[in-house]
């Protein structure tokens, strides 16, 4: 008997029937190579996609002392209370819920211990926060600022930020030695009028 179409059975499992296909019912060569040709570009997106994944997912194992530690030193023409007076309004200023941050503040010893956090983006879209302690300890017309990164807190991995994240969090640091330099150096004599 010559070969009229091929047999492909279908089994049901209620009935256990089988059901005869005919030839033209078989995919065509030129849907076999569509079909090959998009599994290939799937998996050569896949591929891409977990590598730019990993490249932006690196994470800092081990920072050492010099990757966790900036200190920063700011020269002023302020008495050691003024700047302390500065600072404290500058935290105030740029906290949402300074109480809750400060750990410590002393104006007799000029020294300030915040404990925020940083908020930094894991991967493409999550966002992760990383603790920190900013040592803020002020004299006669000079100021230290050292800030000391802490471990990563919530559902993020490891225990410190990933590198492109590590370039966010040195700028905020940044930011933030900028804005109190920028409050003790500016001659306003606004700020330290006693109302």
């Amino acid at each position: 008997m010559p070969k009229v179409g091929y047999k492909k059975h279908l089994t049901s499992a209620l009935r256990g029937t089988c059901v005869t296909l005919p030839l033209h019912t078989r995919p065509s060569a030129r849907l076999a190579e569509r079909e090959k040709k998009m599994r290939k570009i799937f998996i050569i997106g896949m591929i891409s996609l977990l590598l730019m994944s990993c490249a932006s997912v690196t994470f800092q194992k081990n920072l050492s002392k010099r990757d966790k530690v900036y200190t920063y030193i700011i020269d002023h023409a302020l008495s050691k209370e003024k700047s302390f007076e500065r600072i404290d309004s500058w935290i105030a200023q740029n906290y949402k819920n300074a109480q809750k941050v400060i750990q410590l503040r002393e104006k007799s010893d000029g020294a300030i211990v915040l404990k925020p956090v940083v908020s930094w983006i894991f991967g493409m879209t999550e966002t992760c926060y990383s603790s920190y302690t900013l040592s803020i300890k002020t004299k006669d017309k000079k100021s230290r600022l050292v800030f000391e990164l802490g471990t990563t807190t919530g559902s993020c991995y490891g225990p410190y930020p990933t590198v492109p994240a590590m370039e966010s969090i040195k700028s905020e640091f940044e930011g933030i030695y900028l804005g109190i330099k920028k409050n003790l150096t500016m001659k306003n004599t606004a700020l330290d009028d006693n109302f």
